[in-house]
This record gives structure tokens, sequence and C-alpha cells, in this order.
């Protein structure tokens, strides 16, 4: 198997947990399942929060169902003093100037 999730995805979680320092709580998630199979995600976005810190917010984008050579991967962290977005961290140096 795999996925959207698995192979990219994974590190929109790792972005997330360096962010906050502490592991997100998913609220709301939706995945697009590959062409012709039942269990394997091409994309995947999530919203998430953290308990321990109720003023945050989040979500994730990931997916391998696009016309690029690498996979999409984007986080947003937004608090009670502003909001971060990160696209393409996986791999920087493509598609970033």
């Amino acid at each position: 198997a795999g996925g959207a999730m698995m192979d990219a995805g994974c590190y929109c979680v790792s972005m997330l947990r360096l962010l906050s320092g502490q592991d997100p709580a998913v609220q709301a998630a939706t995945a697009t399942l590959a062409p012709g199979s039942k269990v394997v995600d091409c994309s995947m976005e999530a919203r998430v929060s953290w308990p321990g810190l109720p003023k945050l917010s989040g979500s994730l984008r990931a997916s391998l169902a696009h016309s690029g050579l690498l996979p999409v991967t984007e986080v947003r962290v937004k608090g009670d003093r502003g909001e971060l977005t990160a696209k393409g961290f996986v791999v920087p140096f493509f598609g970033n100037s």
C-alpha cells in the first residue's frame, strides 16, 4: 500500500509536531482514493488541533495526484498572534524562489 498520507503526509505531520512541540489531534480529514483503488489515497487534507494548546489550530494537505515531479506538501498553523503556511518544504529547492 502507501499513498499520499504515508508518502508525503508523514512530512506534514512531522512539521506540525516540530512547530508546536506536541502531537496534533485530527479534527476532520478527507481522502481521495487513487483511481482503481479501494484503500490507497492519492490526496489527503486534514484539520488538526492540539489539546494542550487551545489557541492553536492547523491543517495539512498532501497529494500525489498532480502534474509535477514532487508530491504536494503544505501545512498551516494558526494562533492568536498570527499564521504560518509552509508549502513544498520537503524539497524546498524545487518551486521556491
